[in-house]
């Protein structure tokens, strides 16, 4: 794998067998070459990331069978993974805001159940 097309799921043991800095590397090249302005390159890219490797852990957590249904659903697939990296982002400021409540990743994939795909479009 040497591009990254979020429209495209990459296999995910050619996703695995990518370092971390690849990763990014690859995500952070892609939405310079599309012209897309991101506040925090650095930052969008890592949730672009986090979400893509939740995916390629298939059937281990729910994330990749709650990526597929919003995707059935008609979802755009890069809009899918923003909607999820919004969810995963929601967890950490949970997290930030009250550093005594440790947010659940229980309500990490709850949040996710309750996304829906033809919103996504």
């Amino acid at each position: 794998m040497t591009k990254y097309d979020p429209s495209n799921a990459p296999s995910p043991s050619e996703w695995n067998d990518l370092s971390e800095n690849q990763k990014l590397d690859m995500i952070k090249a892609y939405h310079e070459m599309i012209g897309l302005p991101v506040p925090n390159i650095n930052f969008h890219a890592g949730l672009h990331l986090i979400v893509e490797s939740q995916i390629a852990m298939g059937d281990a957590i729910p994330v990749n069978k709650e990526f597929t249904r919003l995707l059935s659903e008609g979802a755009d697939r890069h809009a899918a993974i923003h909607a999820v990296a919004t969810a995963f982002k929601h967890l950490k400021e949970k997290a930030e805001l009250h550093p005594s409540i440790r947010p659940s990743v229980v309500s990490y994939y709850r949040e996710i159940e309750a996304l829906n795909g033809a919103k996504l479009k």
